[in-house]
């Protein structure tokens, strides 16, 4: 498909249709008036592809060029200050975590990954990074979805227990250095992210440090993308900084490519942790073909417990998923993780209307 012709001239009959691609630079589509669904409210979809991120917030406040943009918390603080421009933040179902690998010592060891998030202060790091924006992630089911339990019980950020735990594990700082060891071996532990992640990078120098109060050395190790993704799916990592969204009324699905252990690669999911539990995989078979609410709700429960407990995927934060938007738009809202899904329902009322919002007609 990629290299079909179709693939640079799709037809489809959805609520716009393809017009034309630029690659490197832009894609257009526009609004399709005999869609099921009715025809949307914007004539005109323009996609420009522009690598460099503080141009795009140049355009974005200058108000001539671009409309929407993804931004990051960085961005937000100064976009919140433009005339034209207005902060959104779309649903939060999308957790940050860190993929333990279960198979590569010492994460192998329950007790030794219930240490680590015990020793992470996910409040300060999240309002640190995202100043009120922020929200901690407490388990790897979002509050925000129907399934999640709102009695469950996350993993204190709790550093005198922390040490407890390694303690238990045989992690020890026998040579009065600052760092726990065993057999000799120093209690060092990689986490790997990509270079492209700003936010993530921030995050691990944070944590770096909150984790060498406990006796544990984090070495933060970013890789260029493409090398970041196949070293995840390979297994060759200790610890990695990913996340989930989460698509409501898919989210047994979801739970089963993310932590079921026949969705461990080399086969088709990503459960890139190689996280296997018996009780984990039967919860969800269960919740898979169980059609009774009650009986469901008691499913995603225990469920939702066993993954905090066992905190292979540890919950980080939720994205804070904000999105800077020229202030011309009415209607505007993002209900999904995906924008595209409410831009249809977006509208430029006539008095603010720009020669550019007339193409297409």
């Amino acid at each position: 498909m990629r290299t079909h012709p179709f693939g640079r001239n799709p037809v489809g009959n959805g609520i716009f249709r393809f017009v034309n691609w630029r690659p490197g630079q832009q894609l257009t589509i526009a609004a399709n008036p005999d869609a099921p669904e009715g025809r949307p409210a914007l004539n005109q979809i323009v996609l420009r592809f522009v690598p460099d991120a503080n141009a795009a917030v140049t355009q974005l406040m200058g108000g001539q060029e671009g409309d929407l943009l993804k931004i990051s918390p960085e961005q937000s603080r100064t976009l919140e200050g433009a005339n034209n421009v207005e902060v959104h933040s779309a649903a939060r179902v999308r957790p940050g975590w860190i993929a333990w690998n279960a198979r590569r010592a010492p994460l192998d060891d329950v007790n030794v990954r219930r240490a680590l998030l015990m020793g992470i202060d996910r409040n300060a790091l999240v309002k640190g990074l995202f100043g009120e924006r922020g929200e901690p992630a407490l388990s790897p089911i979002p509050p925000r979805l129907a399934e999640h339990n709102p009695g469950a019980r996350p993993i204190p950020f709790n550093p005198q227990m922390a040490g407890q735990l390694l303690d238990q594990a045989g992690w020890r700082d026998t040579n009065g250095d600052g760092i726990r060891d065993k057999g000799g071996r120093p209690l060092r532990i990689e986490l790997e992210y990509s270079t492209a992640d700003q936010t993530r990078n921030d995050m691990a120098v944070a944590i770096q440090a909150m984790l060498s109060r406990i006796g544990v050395q984090l070495v933060p190790k970013p890789y260029e993308r493409t090398t970041w993704v196949s070293r995840l799916r390979a297994g060759e990592f200790q610890g990695s900084f990913w996340g989930w969204g989460w698509g409501p009324g898919v989210v047994g699905p979801n739970a089963e490519a993310v932590f079921h252990s026949r969705s461990i690669p080399p086969g088709s999911g990503v459960n890139f942790a190689r996280y296997s539990n018996p009780r984990v995989d039967a919860l969800i078979d269960s919740a898979l073909v169980t059609f009774d609410p009650a009986r469901n709700k008691q499913i995603w429960a225990s469920l939702e417990q066993q993954l905090i407990d066992d905190a292979v995927y540890a919950p980080i934060f939720l994205d804070p998923e904000l999105f800077g938007v020229n202030s011309r738009f009415a209607n505007v809202g993002f209900r999904s993780i995906e924008w595209w899904e409410d831009v249809p329902l977006w509208h430029v009322p006539e008095n603010r209307r720009m020669p550019r919002d007339r193409a297409g007609r």
